[in-house]
């Protein structure tokens, strides 16, 4: 992505310099060395710039996300490796990294509180950003379709229970406030992986 990235930064800094305000350009100075170093969430953070604040974004605030994947495509491995050396069986890596998830959702729960700095962080940082990033990964250690087939009425089944779960989900989450919904999500998302652990797994 590096390629992209830089024709992009090289474009919109001319633009910059050729027909953005003063604000834009300010803006910019500021943003560049971060989005070169694939941080630009952590940028915003430190530079406490409200992301919903009223008027002209930065011309690189959607960058945040960028760094948010390139992060994790540098922890990720890291974290692999160790988990390997663990030496646990797949159903109970799956486990360990639904129980960080549901950890980090519910720091995410305590922390919403309204000042500036606080919103920036659940919402541009890595570490609030990667409860779903760790589900995927779980799912990839528990979720192993080329070791297991399903015969037409299995599948069926799963697939009607599938859709009534989300749906009966979806139902009852638009009855809570929103911390509710927070937390029943994340106790039903940790019972979901578990149980596709098992399924799958065994």
């Amino acid at each position: 992505l590096l390629p992209a990235l830089f024709v992009m930064l090289v474009a919109v800094t001319a633009w910059a310099l050729l027909a953005g305000t003063h604000e834009q350009t300010s803006q910019l100075r500021t943003d560049l060395p971060w989005s070169l170093l694939y941080a630009a969430n952590w940028g915003q953070i430190v530079g406490d710039v409200p992301y919903f604040a009223p008027g002209d974004p930065p011309l690189l605030r959607h960058l945040w996300s960028l760094g948010v994947e390139e992060q994790w495509y540098l922890v990720w491995p890291l974290a692999f490796v160790g988990l390997s050396r663990l030496g646990l069986r797949a159903r109970h890596t799956a486990r360990l990294l639904v129980a960080i998830a549901a950890a980090l959702y519910l720091l995410v729960l305590f922390l919403r509180v309204g000042d500036i700095a606080s919103i920036n962080f659940l919402y541009l940082s890595t570490i609030t950003r990667s409860p779903g990033l760790l589900l995927g990964a779980a799912l990839a250690f528990a979720w192993r379709p080329w070791q297991h087939t399903l015969d037409r009425h299995r599948s069926s089944v799963l697939g009607v229970v599938s859709v009534g779960g989300g749906f009966a989900l979806l139902m009852l989450l638009r009855e809570l406030p929103g911390d509710g919904r927070l937390v029943v999500f994340t106790v039903l998302i940790a019972v979901f992986a578990d149980d596709t652990a098992a399924y799958f797994v065994g």
